[in-house]
C-alpha cells in the first residue's frame, strides 16, 4: 500500500496541472502576469463544471489590444463573476455551453429575471443558446420566448 502513495500524488499532481497552461495560444501570448490568474481562475471555474473559455479569449483579445493587465484582469474577474451568476441562475443541470451563453446574455443586458424565465420556460429540455429565446432589449423588443 505504502508503495502506491507516491503514485497516487504524482498522478493528483498531474491531473491538477491547469488547462490554461497547455494552451498555446496562452503560453504565447499572454503576458505572465495576467496568465496565472487566468489559469487559477479558470481551474476554480472548471472544478465548478464552468467553462474557463470566455476568460481565455478575453485575455487574448486584451493581450492583442496591448490592453492595460490590471483592467485585462479586471475583465476576466468579471466574467467569472458573470459565469457563476449564470450557474447559479440556470442551475445545476445546465451545460457548459448554456451557462456561457446565460453569461454572455446577462452581459449582453439580459436581467436576471428574464435570464431565469428562459430557464423555467425551457424546463428541463436542453437548448442550444440563451441567445435563441430573446431578442436583445437594446432591440426595444424585450423577452420573446419560443415554445
Amino acid at each position: 500500500m505504502r508503495a502506491l502513495l507516491p503514485v497516487f500524488f504524482a498522478a493528483s499532481a498531474a491531473a491538477s496541472v491547469s488547462m490554461v497552461a497547455s494552451d498555446t495560444r496562452i503560453e504565447t501570448r499572454v503576458d505572465a502576469r495576467i496568465r496565472v490568474t487566468v489559469a487559477a481562475i479558470y481551474d476554480s471555474l472548471d472544478q465548478e463544471g464552468i467553462t474557463g473559455e470566455p476568460l481565455v479569449q478575453y485575455a487574448l483579445e486584451g493581450t492583442e489590444k496591448h490592453g492595460n493587465p490590471e483592467v485585462i484582469l479586471a475583465g476576466v474577474r468579471r466574467w467569472a463573476k458573470d459565469l457563476r451568476r449564470s450557474r447559479r441562475i440556470l442551475g445545476p443541470n445546465a451545460s457548459r455551453h448554456e451557462i456561457s451563453s446565460g453569461a454572455k446574455a446577462l452581459r449582453a443586458g439580459l436581467s436576471e429575471q428574464q435570464l431565469h424565465g428562459v430557464r423555467s420556460a425551457k424546463g428541463d429540455q436542453r437548448f442550444a443558446s440563451v441567445r435563441e429565446g430573446f431578442a436583445p432589449p437594446a432591440a426595444g423588443i424585450g423577452l420573446r420566448i419560443s415554445h
